[in-house]
């Protein structure tokens, strides 16, 4: 599944976006989150499927995902 116009735009155009992580979860995996500031009640953008067997790589991948997007924009 692709990220929308909307979605690039806002992650290509702010820089106090949160990077975070879930779980684990039922399979014992974590789930990697990008959303927007406290401020704004933590709204997601985006997030993973529980792939990740640390919360330290959920949130390398979606910092790595963030620098992706912004570049390929």
């Amino acid at each position: 599944m692709g990220i929308s116009v909307l979605t690039t735009a806002t992650i290509c155009n702010r820089d106090d976006l949160l990077v975070s992580h879930a779980g684990p979860v039922e399979n014992g995996k974590f789930i990697g989150w990008i959303t927007l500031p406290h401020e704004q009640y933590c709204r997601p953008l985006l997030n993973t499927e529980p792939v990740f067997d640390s919360a330290e790589s959920a949130e390398q991948h979606m910092r790595d995902l963030m620098s992706d997007i912004r570049q390929d924009a």
